[in-house]
């Protein structure tokens, strides 16, 4: 039996705290993409950014088998949402990713923290 396909595009919304720090991140894509539309590059910048410094929030999740959690379980899916925004914080420089990634790990934490939080505690 083949493991249904597992999205986390969207995901972000879930998570008040993540949501702040996500829409930082897309910003920063679509600043990068206006940048290349004005060097000659062409693109849509309306378009829904499905991908944040080489990092693709609408590919499917890696089918997890034999493990103790679900590839479709909310922790699973949290956890790939903020490695996947770990990763789209790397943009080359050094004081600006650590910055980023700090602000993700923070807003993470407070997820977890949350009155309000959705996750097992």
């Amino acid at each position: 039996m083949m493991a249904p396909n597992v999205s986390i595009l969207g995901l972000h919304l879930r998570y008040p705290h993540l949501r702040p720090v996500y829409a930082i991140l897309e910003a920063g894509e679509k600043g990068t993409r206006e940048m290349m539309r004005e060097d000659g590059h062409t693109g849509d910048l309306d378009e829904v950014v499905h991908e944040i410094s080489g990092v693709n929030f609408a590919e499917d999740l890696t089918p997890l088998i034999d493990e103790p959690i679900t590839t479709n379980s909310d922790t699973n899916k949290f956890a790939m949402l903020v490695w996947r925004m770990l990763d789209a914080c790397q943009s080359g420089g050094m004081g600006g990713d650590a910055c980023r990634m700090d602000d993700v790990l923070d807003a993470a934490v407070r997820v977890y923290h949350s009155p309000f939080s959705q996750l097992p505690k």
